[in-house]
């Protein structure tokens, strides 16, 4: 039977490394960067059989693949952003969704397996991920509207034919316990199933909160035919961490290890995924697949803990706060695909066309504490004193609350067209261009029926060059754009236009032997049409799109790999810009949360490649540069450097030990505007094979 080929952006499970992304190098080949893992070591620079049509011209990008995720054992994907050149974690939504920051610019929406992950307050548990991609710069063709940071893509562990199974628990302090488990096999000559479960609870520190997480992940593969594969795919999550308040900055700088919120908060979230991969090779060099999914989120919380309306510094003391909030969110996602390959005795040339549609729908009830009375004069009901917080005395029934509704839907589409041609050995161009649409509807209490606050279409496109200086050495450039939803209308009626973004990249990659491998990327990043009040109308709700913000940066990553070490350390130096053409004195702010330094350094030694011992020593280390948490420049936080470290310990028959200590320095320091990063844990965890 003939392989099936890796044709679709959609299935990205069901053929291997597929068209999304930068696709693993192929044999013989020098591998793409990849933290903590154990690649093959080749001659030559990447390229040639690996990439695909919708790739972008260069490397800028990490890959954290399986032994990555084994050996490090994060509960959150934000774990590893020390890796990634130009990135680090993030923690928006009270630590309730996933986030990092990609050369200045915060990414939240993840895919999964070629489509958006579930979009609403969700954290995927990374025991269901078999490979991740980190991708900056906006995502032109496949995603258009989106982050000008980058892209996140998870390719999912997906059945294989092959038997295989996991089981394992950890146990560490401060209160930890973890299970999971993991089966694939065959069922018959043509079907094949995988089982994937991973369950923790426990305590997460500074927070003092208590976790909950059941996340079970089910499929089955149908090889219809030689050339076709069918997949279905249902998971399940559920989440009881209650929602994270943060910390504060008073005048003497943020206040460390004080929880801002009450014990007695609740957090309930479900979540359901049904997913469905269709992939078929029509003939030697045409393919077409389709993918599709429904998700459902029900949320219940119960949230008491203070406000401070984004004051710096808080006043002390703080507003209280307290909401019950109950409501649903449905999410719809479907990707169409033809890939084109023809090879020609000038080279090979490839194409790909598709179309794409996102929706989404949440019905958001919400009962929030009322800040202001009948007259309209503002009413504080409770304070918290950030220095030492008491909610002993508060309760959600003694307190007034009003009624909010929020109903919002949001529609986009897509179509694509990509095109790669190589020329020769040593030439290599990509260009793709994308039709986007989008529209968003909301209501409020005051008016619950849905009404448009923002529509637009554009047009985002991508080109690049490759060329093989050397056996050895290549190098690329990169020019790129991106669109973001505006809501808002100006003064004229009118809905804001998009923002837009556009990345210009120039990169060398350079392997001087078979073990080592260095890659520098130099970058613009530019968004521009950011919304700002329109000062002229101070009593109407009309915005003006003005404002412009830019980071450029020079990252280099270097790795090398010997028969016992690899050493992979990375360095970011980046500069930001805002600007206000309406206000020329505004020029030359440092953007907010954008760290001018970042570094990381990734070690591993094995003893077992030159002793009996079978045990492996690693760490990882995270600097971070201070950066700015307001647009004025007058509160920057300190630079922190988080030191992790671990060993693992391997002997017959698919036992493993793992111990490891995440910021084994117990450092304290702010991970985000207002959140204070996790203090000293340590794991141990045994785990079986079979």
């Amino acid at each position: 039977m003939r392989a099936l080929p890796s044709i679709s952006l959609g299935a990205l499970v069901l053929g291997g490394p597929l068209a999304a992304g930068w696709a693993v190098a192929a044999e013989g080949a020098l591998p793409p960067v990849t933290v903590l893992s154990e690649p093959a070591v080749g001659s030559d620079i990447p390229g040639g059989e690996g990439a695909r049509a919708t790739d972008r011209a260069g490397f800028s990008r990490t890959e954290l693949d399986e032994s990555t995720l084994a050996t490090r054992r994060p509960d959150r994907l934000e774990g590893l952003a020390g890796g990634v050149p130009g990135g680090h974690a993030g923690r928006e939504e009270g630590g309730l969704g996933t986030a990092w920051t990609l050369r200045g610019f915060t990414v939240t929406t993840p895919q999964w397996n070629g489509l958006t992950d579930i979009d609403r307050l969700f954290v995927r548990d990374p025991y269901t991920i078999e490979r991740v991609e980190i991708v900056p710069g906006p995502d032109a063709i496949l995603q258009g509207v989106g982050s000008p940071g980058g892209a996140i893509r998870y390719h999912g562990k997906r059945p294989e034919h092959t038997p295989a199974h996991e089981v394992g628990v950890e146990v560490g302090h401060p209160d930890h316990r973890r299970v999971v488990a993991d089966s694939t096999g065959p069922i018959g000559d043509d079907l094949a199933y995988r089982l994937t479960l991973a369950g923790q609870d426990g305590e997460r520190r500074p927070a003092a909160q208590p976790t909950e997480r059941l996340h079970v992940l089910g499929g089955l593969a149908w090889r219809y035919h030689a050339d076709g594969e069918l997949r279905l795919e249902h998971e399940f999550q559920r989440n009881r961490r209650p929602y994270d308040m943060g910390t504060v900055w008073l005048e003497d700088g943020p206040v460390y290890d004080t929880p801002l919120h009450s014990p007695e908060q609740e957090s309930d979230r479900r979540y359901q995924r049904s997913a469905l991969y269709w992939d078929h090779q029509l003939t030697e060099g045409l393919g077409v697949s389709l993918s599709a999914a429904y998700s459902e989120v029900d949320r219940e919380e119960l949230i008491l803990g203070f406000y401070s309306f984004g004051l710096l510094p808080a006043p002390e003391p703080v507003a209280g706060y307290a909401a019950r909030v109950d409501d649903q969110y449905t999410q719809e996602d479907l990707r169409l695909q033809v890939d084109f390959e023809r090879r020609t005795h000038w080279g090979r040339w490839q194409a790909v066309a598709g179309a794409d549609a996102h929706r989404q729908e949440i019905d958001f009830q919400r009962d929030q504490l009322r800040y202001w009375d009948d007259e309209g004069d503002w009413w504080q009901q409770f304070s918290v004193d950030p220095r030492d917080p008491d909610f002993s005395g508060i309760r959600l029934g003694n307190l007034a609350l009003e009624r909010q509704e929020g109903p919002e839907e949001v529609d986009r589409y897509g179509a694509y067209l990509a095109n790669r041609i190589e020329l020769g050995e040593r030439w290599a161009f990509t260009a793709g261009v994308r039709h986007n649409e989008y529209e968003v509807r909301e209501g409020d209490e005051d008016d619950p029926q849905l009404a448009v606050v923002a529509e637009d279409r554009g047009v985002t496109w991508q080109a690049g060059a490759e060329l093989d200086v050397t056996p050895r050495s290549r190098v690329y450039v990169h020019a790129g754009t991106g669109l973001r939803p505006n809501e808002g209308e100006d003064r004229h009626g009118d809905f804001l236009p998009s923002r837009e973004s556009a990345i210009t990249e120039l990169g060398w990659r350079h392997a001087p032997t078979d073990r080592q491998q260095l890659a520098v990327a130099a970058y613009h990043l530019r968004e521009e049409n950011l919304p700002q009040e329109d000062e002229a109308y101070p009593d109407e709700d009309y915005f003006r799109a003005v404002g412009e913000v830019e980071v450029e940066g020079v990252e280099v990553h270097y790795r090398l790999q010997t028969e016992a070490w690899q050493v992979v350390p990375n360095v970011t130096i980046q500069r930001s810009r805002s600007y206000d053409e309406e206000e020329p004195q505004q020029r030359g702010n440092h953007l907010e949360g954008v760290p001018r330094h970042l570094a990381g350094l990734e070690l591993r030694h094995d003893l077992g490649a030159y002793t009996a011992l079978p045990l492996s020593l690693w760490y990882c280390g995270e600097y971070v540069g201070g950066w700015y948490l307001d647009d004025a420049n007058e509160y920057r936080t300190d630079a922190y450097t988080v030191h992790s470290l671990g060993g693992t310990l391997e002997w017959s028959r698919g036992a493993r030990l793992d111990l490891r200590v995440n910021n084994a320095t117990d450092e304290r320091y702010l991970a985000a505007p207002r959140v204070q990063g996790e203090r000293r844990e340590v794991r141990v965890a045994l785990s079986q094979r079979f």
